[in-house]
């Protein structure tokens, strides 16, 4: 209300924003805004955090042209000190290459032909819509699992990661059986919200560090790192089972599903020659778990014996 009585349709309020008197609490972030991780985040909640390629940094940045440790950031008051940790290409903060240097907000910090990183404080709101944007870049809308696009970095970048330091890696193929007869048979509708309910399965599955990502369609991929053939074995029935276990109800309609999956893992002593070849494994066996029956897992290991014993059959049809 006003003296005058309600306010029109038409009236224009203003708020200046520097009558705004409460300090707003910001938070210490590094912002990959170049490289194989562009527009990734990493909150700096320690007084010293280190980065580099190991697996052992508190920022782990898989680009192979920077060092296993390469630098590290000390938080002080509302700026840091980088200090290059012996690094072979040297840190660079705002183009200039440097053994130590303070860092304010906003500046910038590349440490290979490709990476560069921007310290900068930032309060909620603006955490939380980067947040978003990064979401919106990296995630799938209808079942919020990783897109292909990010997945094929990751698994690349993984694969580079595990090569170096000799640590096993597991690639899961997964896709939906018969799922074509659900959109025929339900509609669309319920296609996308079995898509949903199966993504929400599989997540259920995996720790924080594994990454599950709609590949294509019905077809899903989980990367999971320091998982060698045994553990990728175990994770894969347990996400058969969370599938098949589902009932989705939709409307007046009730169904299930099962699902179909390929394993591949990388290791020393089996290594693979490139991600390509690792992939093609883990397809392959996705393909015999199809052609076995549908619903189940086939692992490297099982192509060997089928092959051997001559009972490897064709592509089920309508699948």
């Amino acid at each position: 209300m006003t003296e005058d009585g309600p306010l029109s349709s038409h009236t224009t309020v203003e708020y200046r924003l520097d009558e705004v008197s409460e300090k707003v609490d910001k938070k210490p972030f590094l912002y990959a805004i170049s490289g194989p991780l562009v527009g990734r985040k990493y909150p700096l909640t320690e007084d010293c955090s280190s980065v580099g390629r190991s697996s052992k940094c508190t920022i782990c940045i898989t680009d192979k042209q920077i060092s296993r440790q390469h630098f590290e950031i000390t938080l002080e008051g509302e700026n840091a000190v980088v200090r290059d940790l012996g690094s072979k290409n040297g840190t660079y903060v705002n183009g200039v290459k440097r053994e130590v240097s303070p860092v304010q907000d906003g500046d910038k910090i590349q440490i290979s032909a490709t990476t560069i990183m921007k310290f900068t404080f930032q309060d909620v709101t603006e955490s939380h819509f980067h947040d978003k944007l990064y979401s919106m870049a990296t995630r799938d809308p209808l079942t919020n699992a990783y897109n292909r696009g990010h997945f094929l970095t990751q698994i690349s970048q993984s694969f580079e990661q595990t090569v170096v330091e000799g640590t096993p890696l597991s690639l899961l193929m997964l896709d939906l059986d018969l799922f074509k007869r659900v959109n025929d048979t339900y509609g669309h509708l319920a296609g996308d919200l079995a898509l949903q309910r199966t993504a929400r399965a599989l997540r259920g599955e995996l720790r924080s560090d594994e990454l599950l990502a709609r590949y294509g369609g019905e077809e899903f991929a989980a990367l999971l790192r320091d998982a060698d053939s045994d553990a990728a074995l175990r994770i894969a029935e347990r996400m058969r089972n969370a599938v098949s276990e589902m009932r989705i109800v939709y409307q007046e309609f009730e169904f299930q599903l099962t699902i179909s999956i390929g394993v591949a893992t990388h290791t020393q002593s089996e290594p693979f020659q490139d991600i390509d070849a690792m992939t093609r494994e883990a397809d392959a066996c996705l393909y015999a778990s199809k052609a076995q029956g549908r619903n189940r897992v086939t692992t490297p290991a099982d192509l060997m014996e089928e092959t051997a014993i001559g009972t490897v059959p064709s592509m089920p049809e309508s699948d």
